[in-house]
């Protein structure tokens, strides 16, 4: 996921690496299962977290590699939603959650703003 980040970054002149915030990344996996246990995708409450913008994603498992299933979540979901995009672009200091559950993969990105 970091490879597939990283390389959405430098495809949009953002040449800089970002920091990986381990604790944030805890709250990312654990919303992620949140939302697997709901069934469905949904942004954290607004007091969670504040300061840090949010970009949810879901994919159906369809037999790729983890990597390109990866690369498709950054490039054909959060890449498709300006506001989710800029959470990538925008920000230094990143963290991600990422899960697999009943073949559904559910991605949490948080940028600090």
């Amino acid at each position: 996921m970091i490879a597939s980040i990283e390389q959405f970054r430098r495809q949009h002149n953002v040449h800089s690496s970002p920091i990986w915030n381990g604790l944030v990344s805890m709250y990312c996996k654990e919303h992620c299962w949140a939302m697997a246990r709901a069934g469905g995708l949904y942004h954290a409450p607004g007091y969670f977290l504040n300061g840090w913008a949010e970009a949810v994603a879901m994919m159906t498992y369809q037999g790729e590699e983890g990597h390109n299933m990866c690369a498709r979540l950054i490039w054909d979901v959060i890449g498709t939603s300006e506001d989710h995009k800029q959470v990538l672009l925008r920000s230094n200091e990143l963290a991600y959650g990422l899960i697999i559950h009943h073949y559904n993969f559910y991605l949490t990105i948080r940028g600090k703003q």
